[in-house]
């Protein structure tokens, strides 16, 4: 097997995880603008990491201080 067709299956791969960080991220984003605090929860319960960044670098926690939700800061 050379070393191009073992590569193509992990590059496919990736691309999904990464498409699937990014639609995570963004739905976190979206519940702390909208104020959404039980979604907010679940996503955290579910295992989404509070280390996101979105394009410029911002945090979930400064985002949320941004906004001035003080419920989505807790969260």
């Amino acid at each position: 097997m050379s070393f191009r067709t073992c590569w193509i299956p992990f590059l496919l791969c990736s691309v999904g995880f990464v498409q699937s960080a990014e639609i995570a991220s963004r739905d976190i984003y979206q519940a702390i603008r909208q104020n959404d605090i039980a979604r907010l929860e679940s996503f955290l319960a579910s295992g989404a990491s509070v280390d996101l960044r979105d394009a410029r670098g911002t945090t979930p926690l400064m985002h949320a201080a941004a906004i001035g939700s003080i419920e989505a800061m807790r969260a």
